[in-house]
């Protein structure tokens, strides 16, 4: 997928998380969450999806981005592939 992608669907609240979840990857997703909660209403998504095709990862990570979603005002839907 492109940045060109990647920006589009995010700016729509849709983000992927593929691989293995490590600090990296659930800072990138917990910094989206978070981003989405700031911004204007005008441009804020109804609900967040976040699409996982994971094979595991670093619990702590995966654990941060539970919290996360359980504390954003804006609901999160999830979704596994794979």
């Amino acid at each position: 997928m492109t940045d060109e992608y990647k920006q589009q669907l995010e700016s729509l609240g849709i983000k992927t998380l593929i691989g293995y979840i490590n600090e990296e990857s659930a800072n990138d997703i917990i910094n989206w969450i978070l981003y989405m909660n700031l911004i204007p209403i005008s441009n804020k998504p109804n609900r967040l999806k976040i699409i996982i095709d994971s094979q595991g990862g670093n619990i702590e990570d995966t654990f941060a981005i539970i919290d996360t979603i359980r504390l954003t005002s804006i609901p999160v839907d999830t979704y596994g592939t794979g």
